[in-house]
């Protein structure tokens, strides 16, 4: 059984935390996982029974100590593939790949070199291009970064792999139509932070009487989003392990960059449309024949304008939802991943 170590900065709640959770729960009994963090969080408490090492100095951008620890960790575990789900956590990985002999695969949840680069940009991209040539697998969790990566960031394409993210069944909403009359219940679910725009969202939504919008998520803007809020609007903090989105009608995700948000894929396994920004891979959520749901541009006309669209046409988006739920079920990508892995 293959000895693999999953590689993360923070074990916080988050979109990568909970692709590495369900990743191992998936491939349980198939592989032998391990886990090195920063320090105890919800990723460590979500799996108690997993090995969990923690190194504070992950989460600095590049540590003699950091690198000496994780290598130690990999040694005693005698690790074979080795998983690295951040940015930071990609970096020490493929660093240490080059005194140490493990299969080395780097996860994009979301390139933040082009993303989030700045001024700065071109030289994190060529970095980026530097460390996959000490990848052995850069995965791909949508098809917008498996084309980036080639494209922009140069990766050779017998590195790349794309699969995309996926989760477990879950909960599902069974209406077909709004009762005549009654409010728009909307979710939206995440950490209140850049690159996430809940501060749109709320603006949108503010004045719509007939939408209720429930965010679900704690970070640094939670308290200058709370002195925003308006009597349609509730902001209720964190909710570990949240998957009630069968609750609501909708999902909605406002954000100036995305890799392949888990939250919307919850969402679509409980079988509610979607509203998400027209980036990254959030187009790949939507299907073209078969709507779902809506994607828009980060304004508030355009936001309002779908939500309006999808509270008149409920039923449409609804039975699409219906429909194509079982494209976000993990089980269908269960021996793609673990190949990857193995």
């Amino acid at each position: 059984m293959k000895k693999v170590a999953f590689l993360i900065t923070k074990s916080e709640v988050g979109g990568a935390q909970t692709w590495v959770a369900q990743l191992i729960a998936l491939l349980d009994g198939e592989i032998q996982p391990i886990i090195i963090t920063n320090q105890p969080g919800w990723l460590s408490k979500t799996l108690p029974n997993i090995p969990c090492y923690f190194v504070s100095e992950i989460e600095q951008g590049l540590s003699i100590k950091a690198l000496c620890k994780i290598s130690q960790l990999l040694t005693h575990n005698q690790v074979d593939t080795v998983v690295a789900s951040s940015a930071n956590a990609g970096v020490y990985a493929r660093l240490i790949s080059l005194k140490y002999t493990f299969k080395c695969v780097y996860v994009s949840h979301g390139w933040s070199c082009i993303y989030n680069g700045g001024a700065l940009k071109s030289v994190y991209i060529t970095l980026e291009r530097l460390l996959a040539k000490l990848s052995d697998i850069v995965w791909c969790v949508s098809h917008s970064d498996y084309v980036r990566a080639k494209d922009v960031i140069k990766v050779p394409e017998r590195k790349l792999k794309l699969a995309q993210n996926a989760t477990f069944p879950s909960m599902v909403n069974k209406a077909t139509c709004l009762e005549k009359g009654r409010s728009l219940r909307v979710v939206s679910v995440g950490r209140l932070c850049q690159p996430k725009r809940f501060e749109l969202l709320m603006d949108a939504i503010h004045d719509l009487a007939d939408i209720e919008l429930t965010i679900v998520g704690n970070g640094p803007d939670f308290n200058e989003l709370s002195t925003w809020c308006s009597p349609n609007v509730e902001l209720v903090g964190e909710i570990e392990n949240f998957r009630d989105y069968a609750e609501f009608d909708a999902f909605v995700l406002l954000s100036d960059s995305e890799g392949l948000p888990m939250s919307a894929i919850e969402a679509g396994s409980a079988n509610i449309p979607l509203i998400l920004s027209d980036v990254g891979g959030c187009s790949e959520l939507i299907e073209l024949s078969n709507p779902n749901g809506l994607l828009v541009e980060n304004n508030i006309e355009d936001v309002r304008r779908a939500l309006m669209e999808l509270k008149l046409n409920y039923s449409r988006y609804k039975t699409a939802a219906n429909d194509v739920s079982e494209k976000f079920n993990i089980y269908r990508y269960k021996s793609e991943y673990f190949s990857i892995l193995e």
